[in-house]
Order: C-alpha cells, then sequence, then structure tokens
C-alpha cells in the first residue's frame, strides 16, 4: 500500500516510520484504508482495517480484541497533542503538550493520571493495583521526610499483618510475632551497636547487654 493514497500529510509526515509501520502491517492483513464520512463503530469495521473519516479528519483501527483505536489522520497521530484517543476524546494518551518536553502523559476523563519521561521517570496519580509477582530492584521509599505514610503487610492469617503507622511514628505486629535466628542481635540502640539482647541457643537464654556487657541472662 503506498502512502502516497493517505490525504492531508505533507511530505515530512509521510517519512515518520510509525506511519509506515500501520501500513506494512495493513498490508501484510491485505486490508485496505477506507474514507468515511461518519464516525466508524466497531460493528461497522473489519479487524485490522483503516477508517478515515474525512470530516472529523481522524483515523479508525479495530484490533483483534475489538478494541477501537483512533487517532489524528492528518498528521500521521504521531506529533498532535493527542496521539491516541478514544471515541468521546476524553481519554487519550500525549507525547509532548509543549515543544520538546518529552514527556508522555495518560489521561482517563480529562484528568492525567500518569507521566512518564526520563527527568523524574513515571509518575503515577491514582490507585495501583498490582496482581502479579513484582520485582524492584532499586531502593523503595515511602513518603519524604516529616511526610509518611502507612505500610501494611499482610500475613496468611486472618487479622495478622505488620504495620508502620505514620502519623504514631510506630512499627507494630498485630497478631504475629518476631523471630529472630539464634546468635543474632535485636539492637536497643545504635551507639556503637553494643547495647542490645540476644537469644543464645546453647544455654537456651536470652542475654541483655549494655555497653557491650552482660547484664542480664534469662
Amino acid at each position: 500500500m503506498s502512502i502516497d493514497k493517505l490525504t492531508g500529510i505533507n511530505d515530512e509526515q509521510k517519512n515518520l516510520p510509525e506511519l509506515n509501520k500501520i501500513l506494512e502491517w495493513l498490508d501484510k492483513k491485505k486490508w485496505g484504508i477506507r474514507y468515511v464520512t461518519t464516525t466508524p463503530t466497531a460493528s461497522t469495521m473489519n479487524v485490522g482495517e483503516l477508517v478515515i473519516d474525512d470530516l472529523l479528519d481522524r483515523g479508525y483501527i479495530l484490533t483483534p480484541d475489538g478494541t477501537l483505536m483512533s487517532f489524528n489522520a492528518s498528521i500521521g497521530g504521531l506529533t498532535s497533542s493527542n496521539i491516541l484517543v478514544d471515541l468521546d476524546g476524553d481519554t487519550y494518551i500525549t507525547p509532548e503538550e509543549t515543544s520538546d518536553d518529552d514527556t508522555l502523559r495518560f489521561y482517563s476523563v480529562d484528568t492525567q493520571l500518569v507521566t512518564m519521561n526520563n527527568s523524574t521517570g513515571m509518575i503515577i496519580d491514582t490507585t495501583v493495583d498490582i496482581n502479579s509477582t513484582t520485582q524492584m530492584d532499586g531502593t523503595l521509599t515511602v513518603g519524604v521526610n516529616d511526610t509518611g505514610h502507612d505500610v501494611k503487610l499482610f500475613g496468611a492469617t486472618s487479622g495478622s499483618y505488620m504495620l508502620w503507622d505514620e502519623s504514631a511514628d510506630d512499627l507494630s505486629l498485630i497478631a504475629s510475632s518476631l523471630s529472630v535466628d539464634a546468635g543474632e542481635k535485636i539492637n536497643v540502640e545504635s551507639f556503637g551497636g553494643d547495647t542490645y539482647m540476644t537469644y543464645n541457643s546453647g544455654t537456651t537464654y536470652w542475654e541483655f547487654y549494655v555497653d557491650g556487657y552482660k547484664r542480664i541472662e534469662m
């Protein structure tokens, strides 16, 4: 399929690699571009077909899962403020909103929920629900200095959890216990690490040390 068959785009836009990829994919599927004067619906399109609404200057593609995607056809859907928009125009993705800001933004019902760029990384301004295994290879920080947030870790038993209560500055174990391997220390204070309690598996005693000296054995 020749890109010259597309109307309303200039020579520079015709060289956009993403637009060429769409056309190559359509060629492989043996589907073409159809021009209409009314907004298409999923029921009036074939999967993979590219439909251009000449009146709105908007393109539509129906994906295999039945999702109807749209983009601004006049500029290849790549350099406009809305690169991908739903049918009623209130949910969309923008690649740049000011000149060369290099930021990708995700909107739902005209509310910005996710921001991504090379400077600040990803900023999510909505609830995140992760239902699969997650691995973090960097530091995890919750809140900022003097403005924290509660953190709760649940156990397998109902009502059992560990809670960092930010307002009380307190770590609590609820319906659960703290296990320490024999010989390991629970430090009471951090001045040199010489005030602590530890469990001696040889004598089966708890030993309490202050300033490096054992003061209590029980």
